[in-house]
This record gives structure tokens, C-alpha cells and sequence, in this order.
């Protein structure tokens, strides 16, 4: 997991995580998007996808953080 820190307010927080059955197959990534106020976050979304069949647990890392920007 990564962490930015900022020394200003910030309207939201992204949590990001992949994963692969056994490292290498069936994975997905996933990410979930809350208000920034840490102690009272409120989920604002949700976003995932099926991954690739043949993969690994970075690929599904990368394709996490690139679906978040999209």
C-alpha cells in the first residue's frame, strides 16, 4: 500500500489492492473511495473488475491503481 501525505485538507481518500489465486491466475483488482475525514470516513464508491485469467498479484496491483485514475 502506498500513502501520500498532503499538509492540506483533501476531499477523498483511495484505497487500492489486487489480488491473484495463488499469485498467478484468476485476479481482480479492486478500489474503494471514502471522504477524507479519517476518523468518520464515509465510502463514497466502489470500483472492481474481473482480472485476467493468467496473471500475477502486481499485475492485478498496477491495473488497481490505473482503473482508480480512469
Amino acid at each position: 500500500m502506498f500513502n501520500i501525505s498532503v499538509h492540506e485538507p483533501v476531499d477523498f481518500t483511495i484505497y487500492t489492492d489486487g489480488s491473484a489465486s495463488e499469485g498467478m491466475h484468476d485476479g481482480g483488482p479492486a478500489a474503494v473511495i471514502t471522504t477524507s475525514c479519517t476518523d468518520q470516513q464515509t465510502l463514497t464508491k466502489t470500483v472492481h473488475q474481473r482480472g485476467r485469467l493468467i496473471t500475477s498479484l502486481y499485475a492485478e496491483e498496477s491495473d488497481a491503481v490505473l482503473m482508480t485514475l480512469e
